[in-house]
């Protein structure tokens, strides 16, 4: 599933028609937008991630107390 436009290939295959490679798709966004345009939209992955993130290691850590003091009694 692409978020650009596709072409049908003789091959019967869909590829995308924007970019050729990762680093074509790097290369145009910088030229277009510089080097902002490579970090549009990483404030909301980071403040929807950061929860989950937070909650994940804190849990560990209670966990692996916890363990640590049944394993030594």
């Amino acid at each position: 599933m692409y978020n650009q436009p596709t072409v049908t290939g003789p091959d019967g295959r869909r590829r995308g028609s924007l970019y050729r490679s990762p680093i074509d798709c790097l290369w145009k966004t910088f030229k277009a937008e510089g080097v902002y345009g490579w970090y549009k939209g990483s404030t909301a992955h980071f403040l929807r991630i950061a929860p989950h993130t937070i909650i994940t290691l804190t849990a560990n850590d209670i966990i692996l107390t916890t363990y640590k003091k049944l394993a030594s009694s």
